[in-house]
């Protein structure tokens, strides 16, 4: 996904000496180029026949047809209120965006897009779906941009290009060749999903990373235009997609909006792993993982469960990053940054559950329940959800009774495991941090913490 960031909107807003303006039909696309310091040879974006060359004229109906061919994806009706302005840099060959900023303003929010002169066609389709898809989630936000998960953004866009925009024109006085185009749309990702491992629903969660290889980044996208579209499939699907942007400003992560609004259907993120799992044998054929040893199952359970965190010893002293378990981290934390930790050791216990066998199986499941509990109580509903319901939970309450189940769980863990020897250390060990741990209630702050994270 398009790496964005919060700036000043000045480039395009701004009046830039022999730059040329040319405004999209409805009004929400105004597309500016500019010259850049020092262009490119053209001999860059020739080597690669995914290239485009981009033209303000046709850029600005392109972006058009792309919000027509998403709106009709997703059932929805033009009621934009977002202005996307569009800074096209003239010289500069690149296959990605240059940058996405956004600004929310009293009368709505106004989006910058940075494009290089040529860039590849897919991610010139995918950093405007985007972009839409930010605008219309971001239209009932009041405290900061949203944050979309990695897969809706890929998975429409590798949807959308091999349906409605597969004959999308992108440079002036060019044809595509309509014999490109697939009888089936998801063929193309079958194809490449029979000879690579399919991504579990945890890792379809992350952005692949910047070092990601072409072969990986090709897996990420085909499961991606997979699910989403098995999604769409789904009686009412639609509407889903549709209520998860709407809601997406009312809660702190996207997780929680997704089972929220795909309620019929899914009541924990475990409903979703096993769903996808069928869902992915089902199209292609291939199982998602294979199941690790139950040594190695109870080692990466171990590590997932007191995971690395910078901690203070000192005033004055440099923090050191020591492992920290659940416990510790709920009882003593601010929610802020409860939340950077158990956000990331919800998804790797989720990773880890398509990984491992009876009986850890199970346990895992119920740390999953435990933390998804913890988090559903403490993440308030915001908007109309919470002029409905305007008492807020007992912050300290929900802790104590979440610190005493991860206890239990971790005595019951300890009880399971098949080394003598390692079942006596972890015995010792959690006698051991429950005897160091003041209790719950005196650890926490006196007044209620933040409920989101400063950005």
């Amino acid at each position: 996904m398009l790496t964005a960031c919060v700036g000043g909107l000045s480039l395009a807003l701004a009046q830039g000496a022999g730059s040329q303006v040319t405004q999209s039909r409805s009004g929400q696309f105004i597309v500016r180029a500019f010259q850049a310091q020092a262009p490119a040879p053209d001999t860059v974006a020739l080597t690669n026949s995914g290239w485009v060359r981009l033209d303000p004229a046709v850029l600005v109906v392109s972006c058009e047809r792309i919000k027509q061919a998403l709106l009709e994806v997703l059932g929805l009706q033009d009621q934009w209120r977002g202005r996307v302005f569009v800074v096209l840099h003239w010289g500069q060959h690149q296959p990605e965006p240059i940058g996405l900023h956004w600004a929310a303003f009293s009368d709505g929010w106004v989006y910058e897009l940075h494009l290089p002169e040529r860039m590849d066609r897919y991610q010139l389709i995918k950093c405007v779906v985007q972009v839409l898809l930010l605008e219309m989630a971001n239209r009932r936000a009041q405290e900061g941009c949203v944050e979309l998960p990695p897969w809706l953004v890929e998975g429409l866009t590798a949807h959308l290009e091999a349906t409605s925009l597969a004959t999308l024109t992108l440079e002036p006085e060019t044809r595509l060749a309509l014999a490109r185009r697939y009888p089936d749309p998801l063929r193309r990702a079958r194809d490449i999903l029979r000879s690579r491992p399919v991504l579990t629903f945890d890792e379809l969660s992350w952005a692949p990373d910047e070092q990601a290889t072409e072969e990986q980044l090709q897996t990420y996208r085909s499961c991606a235009h997979l699910f989403v579209h098995q999604l769409l499939r789904l009686k009412g699907g639609r509407q889903c997609l549709q209520q998860f942007l709407a809601i997406l400003p009312e809660h702190l992560n996207w997780q929680t909006a997704f089972l929220r609004s795909f309620r019929p259907y899914f009541t924990r993120l475990l409903d979703v792993d096993r769903w996808w799992s069928l869902q992915a044998v089902s199209l292609t054929g291939r199982n998602l993982v294979s199941v690790w040893p139950p040594e190695e199952a109870w080692r990466q359970l171990d590590a997932v469960l007191r995971p690395p965190a910078r901690q203070w010893t000192r005033t004055n002293a440099l923090p050191r990053l020591t492992r920290v378990n659940l416990q510790t981290i709920i009882a003593e934390w601010d929610f802020p940054r409860q939340m950077a930790v158990l956000v990331p050791t919800l998804s790797r216990l989720r990773a880890l559950r398509a990984r491992v066998g009876h009986p850890v199986a199970g346990l895992v499941d119920a740390y999953i329940q435990t933390l998804e509990a913890y988090l559903a109580q403490r993440d308030r509903p915001r908007g109309p959800e919470r002029l409905r319901n305007p008492l807020p939970p007992n912050p300290r309450l929900i802790a104590a009774q979440t610190v005493a189940r991860l206890d239990e769980l971790d005595a019951q863990r300890a009880r399971l495991r098949p080394d003598p020897d390692k079942r006596a250390e972890a015995i010792e060990q959690a006698l051991a941090e429950s005897r160091r741990r003041a209790p719950p209630q005196a650890d926490l702050p006196s007044t209620p913490p933040t409920e989101r994270p400063t950005p």
